[in-house]
């Protein structure tokens, strides 16, 4: 669905605003969404060890403030190469030492994608994780 364009001499409502503000101008989809996303997260235990693995999708943000294209150095560029989305892993792993205490060791983004869930702002790269759980 293409945006309507505001007449000549009319204020345009918010949403028609929005549209013509907006660095996609062939949908009217959301600014800064994914049209797709999909998570998996999958965990099992023997005993007093788990092993687990996280899995996250989003494709391609589509609409963004047309603005921080001018803006911000290299995001034009970024987006362009950027046109599949991405697909993140993290694992875990843990041992339950008694009733009131956990230890986990977690990898996050163990593929060590580069990434940006918002415009200009890099996520995380991989990263390691110790984590104790205390129960009182």
């Amino acid at each position: 669905m293409t945006p309507l364009p505001i007449p000549p001499g009319e204020a345009g409502t918010i949403g028609q605003i929005n549209a013509n503000n907006s660095s996609l101008k062939t949908d009217n989809i959301l600014k800064y969404r994914s049209r797709h996303t999909f998570k998996l997260d999958l965990e099992t235990s023997i005993q007093d060890f788990s092993v687990g693995l996280e899995s996250f999708y989003n494709s391609k943000i589509e609409a963004i403030d047309a603005a921080f294209l001018l803006i911000v150095p290299g995001l034009a560029n970024f987006r362009q190469n950027d046109d599949k989305g991405v697909l993140l892993f993290n694992v875990r792993t843990a041992y339950r030492i008694n009733n009131n205490f956990k230890v986990s060791f977690i990898a996050g983004n163990i593929f060590n994608n580069l990434y940006a869930a918002r415009p200009g702002l890099m996520d995380a790269p991989r990263n390691l994780t110790l984590r104790l759980d205390c129960h009182f």
